[in-house]
This record gives C-alpha cells, sequence and structure tokens, in this order.
C-alpha cells in the first residue's frame, strides 16, 4: 500500500511541476497541490504507525530478549559446570569400584549388566551428539534472525563480501552477545568426545565377547575335565588287582 501511495505522490507531484511549467491557471495548480499534500497525509499515517510499532520491538528486545538470551547463556553455563562435576564424581567411582574388582559376580548378572551399560552408554552417545548438533542449530538461527534486523553497508575484501560484525558497526548489546556466541560454540568439536564414548562402548562389546569367549571354553575344558575322569575311573575298574 505505501509502495502504491509513494508512486501515486510521485505522479502528482511531476503533474504539478508540469503544470506550473506550463503556466497554469492557479486553481488547476492549487487543486493538484491540495491532492499531493492528502496523498503526504496518507503516507505519514503508515509512517507513524510503524515508527511506533518499531520502538515497540526495540524495548522488546532491550528489556526482554536479552535478558532471556542472558538467562539461557548463564543456564548453559551451570549445566555444563554441572555435568563436568557429575563426571568428576563418576571417575571417582570408577577407580574407587577398581579396588573390589576380585569380588565374585554371577557371570549371568554380569553379562546383562555390561549389555545394559553399551545399550545406555551407546543411547548417551546419540543423545550426546544431537543435543550438540541441536544447541548449535538454535544459536546460529537466533544470530541469523538478530543479523536480519541490522541495516549495514556490506563490505568487501578481495574474496568478496565481509561477514557482518555487529560490533564494528555499533550494533546493540544483544546482537554483539548473539554473534559472539554463536562464532564461540561454532569453534567447538564434540568430535572427540562423541567418538571417545563410541570408543568406551566399543571396548564394553569386546570385554564382554571376551567374557562369552572364556566361558565357552570354560564350559568345554570342564567338559574335557569329566571325559578325562570318567576315563580313568574305567581304566581303574578295569585294571584293579585281584579281579
Amino acid at each position: 500500500a505505501e509502495e502504491i501511495l509513494g508512486a501515486i505522490y510521485d505522479r502528482e507531484w511531476e503533474r504539478v511541476k508540469e503544470l506550473d511549467q506550463k503556466g497554469a491557471e492557479p486553481d488547476k495548480i492549487f487543486t493538484r497541490e491540495a491532492s499531493v499534500k492528502r496523498l503526504v497525509a496518507k503516507i505519514s499515517l503508515p509512517m507513524v504507525a510503524i515508527d511506533a510499532i518499531s520502538a515497540r520491538i526495540h524495548k522488546l528486545r532491550d528489556e526482554q530478549l536479552q535478558y532471556q538470551v542472558n538467562e539461557l547463556i548463564e543456564g548453559f553455563s551451570k549445566m555444563w559446570k554441572l555435568v563436568i562435576e557429575c563426571h568428576r564424581k563418576q571417575l571417582q567411582g570408577v577407580e574407587q569400584a577398581a579396588h573390589v574388582a576380585s569380588v565374585k559376580i554371577r557371570e549371568t548378572s554380569c553379562f546383562k549388566a555390561t549389555g545394559k551399560l553399551r545399550e545406555k552408554i551407546l543411547n548417551w552417545a546419540a543423545c550426546f551428539e544431537h543435543y550438540i548438533q541441536t544447541q548449535k542449530a538454535f544459536v546460529k538461527l537466533l544470530n541469523e534472525w538478530l543479523q536480519r534486523c541490522i541495516y549495514h553497508e556490506p563490505e568487501e575484501d578481495g574474496e568478496g563480501n565481509v561477514p557482518v560484525s555487529p560490533s564494528r558497526i555499533g550494533a546493540p548489546a544483544l546482537f554483539i552477545v548473539c554473534n559472539d556466541w554463536c562464532n564461540a560454540i561454532a569453534d567447538i568439536c564434540e568430535d572427540g568426545v562423541h567418538q571417545a564414548i563410541l570408543g568406551f562402548a566399543s571396548c564394553l562389546d569386546e570385554l564382554q565377547q571376551k567374557r562369552k569367549e572364556e566361558q565357552r571354553q570354560r564350559r568345554k575344558t570342564l567338559g574335557l575335565l569329566k571325559e578325562f575322569e570318567k576315563q580313568v575311573r574305567n581304566a581303574s575298574e578295569m585294571y584293579t588287582p585281584g579281579e
């Protein structure tokens, strides 16, 4: 609607200038000018509404969105600190458990526990990767959405356009924080952690397969031992003196 009104305004203003240049009667020029002034009023009203909406958006951005983003970042920071502390305590538990590794455990229970642990570890690896990727995607989308609200002249270097830097162009704090957050989280590589978790699951699988093989060999050995004892008894009975 504003573009249509703007086009009409330009056309009417050109007509006013043409009438003035051709020496038209004052009444005709006055009528055209009055028409142009009415168009200006119609255009001004939407502009006032746009300014009011823009001011409201800026207020929401600075008073609410920035506060929520700061809380979110603080929440993530606390969460990862708790995760680190949790893993530290788990490591202590594993080290302490190593001292009681000689306690006899039923083989069946051991196999089931190892299998369940491996399943949990694999699920943890999948959830970890999904969580990190989701967090990265969220921060990237938030930053891209905010940068669409920044008006700036594109900068170019020898290789093309330079990515917009909110701090360089003096953007509000929210834009700077989200851009720095996006760059920081993009530099984090979770592949090492993910592969380490999968490696642990693989070790559990190898351990379980090794124990299964040991159990099979034990059963085989016991079977051979029993067969050997049976043959010894039979031989003893056959060659007993006095018979």
